[in-house]
């Protein structure tokens, strides 16, 4: 991209002598399109991914919490474009998809960590309390979460071949990232609720107003999961027939999948 850029300063710059040569210098390939278009995707969702994080959790655990909770993922894209570069790796398109695949799990195990967290405070414990009693509780389930879905990404590194020396860089930024949200989720966010010690000990009227929101959502869930367990056979069936309807709208091929979408063509070449 940056040698890109260079050209086109300097044909800009040839080119302002047109008139004296009579010859015009003209760009007429720019390869570096797929990979502006996958950096401009990743900052789309990541820009979404942090918009929502924001949104949902300021809703139902405060401004405070919810900004802190957000700071992961910057962080974690952070350290991961670090650890890259000190590898002598390039931000490709490789490197891109495996981004763009690791977004939407950067911030589920903070979530969970959080929760537990913002669970003992609205009950009366310190910041330091809830904070350790909530890594004792979730600690071990969130390792084994990201475990699994490391597990699930890590044998694409043993592909042989040219296959595996071009998708190896997939799993290796998915993995990367996972390690360092686990890593911000139980050292960083713990450290960041202690030391600006979020408390509930006197609610403002905006979480009181959330407390009562939250309740009322807990009453609702509660019912529903009550008729739920009353009707279990008709519960099961109506599981059983969306998903065999997912299936079938899929086998009907009203959903239509493009694995590898053919790219638009940029430049013909014809031989006389």
């Amino acid at each position: 991209i940056d040698l890109v850029e260079r050209l086109k300063v300097y044909l800009a710059q040839r080119n302002s002598y047109v008139d004296a040569t009579g010859v015009e210098l003209v760009l007429i390939d720019d390869q570096t399109l797929t990979t502006r278009n996958a950096i401009r995707l990743m900052q789309n969702n990541a820009l979404i991914g942090l918009a929502l994080v924001l949104v949902v959790t300021w809703l139902f655990l405060g401004s405070r919490i919810a900004l802190l909770t957000s700071i992961g993922i910057p962080f974690v894209l952070a350290g991961t474009f670090w650890v890259l570069s000190g590898t002598g790796e390039t931000l490709n398109v490789m490197v891109l998809l495996g981004v763009v695949i690791v977004l939407g799990m950067l911030v589920d195990d903070a979530v969970v960590v959080v929760e537990g967290i913002y669970y003992r405070l609205r009950h009366g414990a310190d910041a330091m309390t809830a904070a350790i009693a909530a890594l004792r509780e979730v600690a071990a389930p969130v390792t084994a979460a990201v475990l699994t879905t490391i597990a699930a990404f890590g044998p694409l590194i043993l592909l042989p071949g040219i296959l595996g020396d071009f998708m190896r860089v997939v799993p290796t930024v998915v993995i990367l990232a996972l390690s360092l949200s686990l890593l911000e989720a139980f050292w960083m966010l713990p450290t960041h609720i202690v030391a600006l010690d979020v408390g509930f000990r006197n609610p403002s009227r905006v979480q009181r107003h959330r407390e009562r929101m939250t309740h009322w959502i807990q009453v609702r869930y509660v019912r529903l999961l009550v008729k739920a367990l009353r009707h279990r056979w008709l519960t099961l069936a109506v599981v059983v027939g969306l998903f065999v309807g997912a299936v079938g709208t899929l086998a009907a091929g009203l959903v239509r999948m493009d694995f590898f979408a053919a790219d638009t063509i940029r430049l013909y070449y014809v031989n006389v």
